[in-house]
């Protein structure tokens, strides 16, 4: 996993930082074609993007087998620049508006998930109805905007990286007592 700190729920970049975690997510993704299909280096790969009242966190991440790891991390690392740099490409922005608005519509369908929808916006102070110009908010986003804001939240080199892996066995002999 490698984190950086992302924004807040009422942040201008937060539509942006979305996008691209869903860009990074599906399986057309550039992390899941080149990581785990061109050069099967990982068994899952994407991205998550947290954002509270306090600053949240974005963050990529990749599961692969312990013998693979330096180079699916290389790997990684160069997709995650090549983002930051460049943010996403027209037919990626386009997707990722397509199934983030697809899917919330679909998630807020029942009576339920939109009362609950409504009751934690007020509760987080954006109000009831903040929903109701997500279609406008979404689709509004460019290509300009994800760059600068992919530029600003990555390019930075500020992230905390984890790598999670077996123990490490231990060949000392164990001491009697």
């Amino acid at each position: 996993m490698k984190g950086y700190l992302g924004t807040t729920i009422d942040a201008a970049d937060k539509p942006a930082l979305e996008l691209i975690e869903e860009a990074s997510s599906d399986l057309g993704s550039r992390f899941f074609v080149r990581i785990r299909e061109k050069l099967g280096l990982a068994y899952f790969v994407g991205a998550s993007n947290s954002a509270g009242l306090a600053p949240g966190a974005f963050v990529f991440y990749l599961g692969t087998d312990p013998k693979k790891v330096d180079l699916a991390r290389h790997e990684f690392d160069d997709e995650i620049s090549k983002l930051a740099n460049d943010g996403l490409t027209q037919v990626e922005l386009d997707r990722a508006k397509s199934k983030l608005l697809g899917a919330e519509a679909i998630r807020n369908q029942s009576s339920a998930a939109l009362g609950g929808l409504c009751a934690t916006n007020e509760l987080l102070g954006l109000g009831y109805d903040h929903d109701k110009g997500r279609t406008h908010e979404i689709e509004s986003v460019t290509l300009d905007d994800i760059k600068k804001v992919a530029q600003k939240y990555f390019r930075d080199g500020k992230s905390v990286e984890v790598i999670v892996g077996p123990p490490v066995k231990n060949t000392a002999p164990l001491h009697q007592p």
